[in-house]
């Protein structure tokens, strides 16, 4: 896939989750306990 296609689908994908588009430029060690739980 494209480098568009795959941020639009992790955007989408975080927003989903509850979580906002712009953490998809976080490292995982980034999130919170919370926020991990929710992204698994």
């Amino acid at each position: 896939t494209d480098r568009k296609g795959a941020d639009d689908y992790v955007s989408a994908q975080l927003q989903r989750a509850g979580l906002s588009p712009q953490l998809r430029q976080r490292y995982p060690h980034q999130f919170s306990g919370g926020q991990r739980q929710r992204v698994a």
